[in-house]
């Protein structure tokens, strides 16, 4: 009984490359409720994997930002001074961890 129900837990839980891979995945497409409750369950016991999380939205709502406020210059690449802000909030993010 033991074996069959942690065999049950296996299919269920996912690694941490599965996770932050679904991580990125939610960012640009909805997830499956089955997708979405699996990294939740992960992301509840995984710091890793939460600060992973929280650092991925960090950048991609800079780099929005960046996108929304400099059109224009789409092709272009960060600035230093853009580069150190993203650094930055990171930093300060991963001390409040």
């Amino acid at each position: 009984m033991k074996e069959i129900l942690m065999k049950g837990m296996n299919s269920i839980m996912l690694d941490c490359e599965h996770a932050s891979s679904l991580v990125t995945k939610s960012e640009f497409v909805k997830l499956s409720c089955i997708k979405r409750v699996q990294l939740k369950m992960h992301l509840a016991s995984c710091k890793f994997c939460r600060a992973f999380a929280d650092q991925s939205k960090i950048i991609n709502s800079q780099l929005e930002d960046i996108k929304n406020i400099d059109e224009d210059n789409l092709n272009e690449h960060l600035t230093h001074e853009q580069k150190e802000e993203i650094q930055e909030t990171l930093d300060a993010t991963l001390k409040e961890n």
